[in-house]
C-alpha cells in the first residue's frame, strides 16, 4: 500500500524531532563531564511508537520515508557506549525506517514490542475511513455487489450490503422464499414464500411450480392422494385444481372456484323416477352400485329424468324427457335439514326435442346435449333452456347414429366424453363440428346409458340399464363390472343418467 500524504507529513515531523532534541550533541552538566544523550531519551513516548509511528506496512519506504540523509547522525556518547546509540545505519534508513527490527535497539529506546508493528499501525479503515455501500436498484433492501463504494455517508439509493443476486428484480433477494430456504437468494414473484423453479444466473432454484399463482405451491392441497404435490387450490378446500392453467400439477377438483364442490362433497348420483310423479336423487356406491337416497324431488307432473349435469356455481340441470324441457334441481335444503324435499324448476323455454340422451356442461360454461332422434349435438342457452344451434354427429367424416347415449365432461383435459350404448364405446366429442374420436372400446352393450367422469381416479362410470361399470380411458380399455343398481331387497333399478353431484355430507 502506498504512503499517504498524511503519513509522509508525519514521518517528516518525526524526523524534525530527531534533529531538535538537543541544540548541542554534547552538553556540560557543570561537573566537568559532558553528557551526550540519545536523540530521544523517552523512546516509548517520542520514538515511532505503536500509536504514533507508521506501521511495518505503512512505514516510510525507499521513496516516501525519511531518507538516509535525514537519519540521526549522532555518534557514540562520551562514555563510549556504542551499543546504546542510534547509528546512521540503525536509524530511519532508506530501506528499514521505523521498522520493528531496525529502529532503536531492544536494549535502549523503543523495544520490538513498543516500536511500530504490523499489528499496531494504522489500519486501512483508519487511513481510508468509511463503510461499504452498494446500489440497491430494485429497492428490496439488498445491494448490487458490482456497484459498491467506500464512503462515510451512504450515497442515495444504497444499502450497507452487496448480497443481491438480481438487483433488477425486487422479488429476488436472499430469504425471498423462506419456505424453501431462509437464506438462499431466490425469486418469489407471487409472494407465497416458495421460490421459482427456474432460478437463473446467480439465482437459486426453488420448488414453486407456478410462481405466478400465490395459490400454487408444494402441499397446497392436503386432501389430494399425494398431499405433497405442487398444485393450485384457489378455493382453499384442500383439493387441487384439475385444470390449473399454469405449470402446477393438476389435482382432482373440477370446480376450484367453489369450495362447496369437491371430491369430499360430491359423489355418483342418479335420478330415479318415483312412480311417475316426482323423483329420487340417489347416491350409487362405487363398491357395489347399491343406491341410497340423497333427497326426494317433488314435481306436480310426471317426468322421466334423463341425463343430468352441474355447472361451477353448483346449479344442477336435468332433462325431463316427458316434457322436452330442461329443469334446474335443488336439494340443498334437504342436506342442510331445512327442507323435507328438493325441488325442480322448469327453464322458460322448451327445447321441443323428443329425446336428448346426453347432457353436459362443457368449456366456459356452455351447455350441450345429444339428440339421439336427429343424431345431432346441440348447444343450449343455460338460462332459458332454448337451443342456440346444432351440428350433425360424425365419425371420420361419416354420419353417426347416436341411439342410446350418455355424456359427461372430463375436467382434466377439458373435453366432452360421449358413451355410445349399442357398441359400448367411449368417444371424445367436439361440439363445434360434431366429430367423434374413439377413446375406449369395451365391446359392451348399454341401453339406456348414463356417463360420469371421476376426477380422482380419472376413469368414467357407466350406467348401463341396471348395471354400473367402471371404464378406463387411458387406452387400456379395461372394464370392471361393479354391480346392479338397487335400493336393497326391492330388486334391480333401471338408471338412465349418472353424474358426480353434491351429496349430503
Amino acid at each position: 500500500m502506498s504512503i499517504t500524504p498524511r503519513q509522509v507529513s508525519r514521518l517528516a515531523w518525526l524526523g524534525t524531532l530527531a534533529w531538535v532534541g538537543c541544540a548541542d550533541p554534547c552538553l556540560d552538566d557543570g561537573l566537568g563531564q559532558e553528557e551526550c544523550p540519545t536523540a530521544n531519551t523517552e523512546a516509548g513516548t517520542d520514538s515511532a511508537s505503536a500509536t504514533d509511528s507508521a506501521s511495518a506496512t505503512d512505514s516510510a519506504s525507499a521513496t516516501d520515508s525519511a531518507s538516509a540523509s535525514a537519519s540521526n547522525t549522532m555518534g557514540s556518547n562520551s562514555m563510549g557506549d556504542t551499543t546504546d546509540s542510534a547509528s546512521a545505519t540503525d536509524s530511519a534508513s532508506a530501506t528499514d525506517s521505523a521498522s520493528a527490527t531496525d529502529s532503536a535497539s531492544a536494549t535502549d529506546s523503543a523495544s520490538a514490542t513498543d516500536s511500530a508493528s504490523a499489528t499496531d499501525s494504522a489500519s486501512s479503515t483508519d487511513t481510508d475511513g468509511g463503510t461499504l455501500w452498494c446500489v440497491d436498484g430494485d429497492m428490496d433492501g439488498f445491494g448490487d455487489p458490482d456497484e459498491c463504494v467506500m464512503s462515510e455517508d451512504p450515497p442515495p439509493g444504497s444499502v450497507d450490503n452487496g448480497d443481491d443476486c438480481d438487483d433488477g428484480d425486487p422479488d429476488t433477494f436472499p430469504g425471498a422464499a423462506p419456505n424453501d430456504d431462509a437464506d438462499a437468494c431466490m425469486n418469489d414473484d407471487d409472494g407465497d414464500d416458495y421460490g421459482d423453479t427456474d432460478g437463473g444466473a446467480g439465482v437459486t432454484p426453488g420448488t414453486d411450480c407456478d410462481d405466478a399463482d400465490a395459490a400454487a405451491f408444494p402441499g397446497a392441497a392436503e386432501n389430494e392422494p399425494d398431499p405433497t404435490i405442487c398444485t393450485t387450490d384457489a378455493d382453499g378446500d384442500g383439493w387441487g385444481d384439475a385444470n390449473p392453467g399454469g405449470t402446477g400439477t393438476p389435482g382432482a377438483d373440477c370446480f376450484d372456484g367453489n369450495a362447496a364442490l369437491n371430491p369430499d362433497t360430491m359423489g355418483l348420483v342418479a335420478f330415479v323416477s318415483a312412480g311417475g310423479i316426482g323423483a329420487v336423487a340417489a347416491q350409487a356406491s362405487t363398491d357395489d352400485a347399491a343406491l341410497s337416497v340423497v333427497a326426494g324431488i317433488t314435481t306436480p307432473f310426471q317426468w322421466n329424468p334423463v341425463s343430468a349435469t352441474i355447472d361451477e356455481t353448483g346449479t344442477i340441470v336435468l332433462n325431463n324427457d316427458s316434457q322436452n324441457r330442461l329443469y334446474t334441481v335443488d336439494y340443498g335444503g334437504v342436506c342442510e335439514g331445512v327442507d323435507l324435499l328438493g325441488s325442480a324448476t322448469a327453464l322458460p323455454e322448451t327445447h321441443g326435442v323428443d329425446i336428448f340422451c346426453g347432457l353436459s356442461f362443457g368449456v366456459d360454461g356452455a351447455l350441450y346435449g345429444v339428440e339421439n332422434g336427429g343424431d345431432q349435438v346441440a348447444e343450449f342457452d343455460p338460462l332459458t333452456g332454448g337451443i342456440l344451434g346444432a351440428v350433425d354427429l360424425q365419425s371420420g367424416g361419416v354420419p353417426f347414429d347416436a341411439e342410446s347415449c350418455g355424456m359427461t365432461f372430463d375436467c382434466h383435459t377439458q373435453r366432452l366424453l360421449y358413451a355410445h350404448g349399442p357398441t359400448g364405446d367411449i368417444f371424445e366429442l367436439d361440439p363445434s363440428t360434431g366429430e367423434l374420436e374413439l377413446v375406449a372400446d369395451t365391446d359392451e352393450v348399454w341401453s339406456p346409458t348414463g356417463l360420469a367422469y371421476d376426477p380422482v381416479d380419472r376413469v368414467v362410470w357407466v350406467a348401463g340399464d341396471t348395471t354400473m361399470l367402471r371404464v378406463a380411458i387411458d387406452g387400456t380399455n379395461q372394464v370392471d363390472v361393479i354391480g346392479n343398481f338397487d335400493f336393497g331387497p326391492g330388486g334391480d333399478v333401471t338408471v338412465s343418467n349418472l353424474e358426480e353431484l353434491p351429496v349430503c355430507g
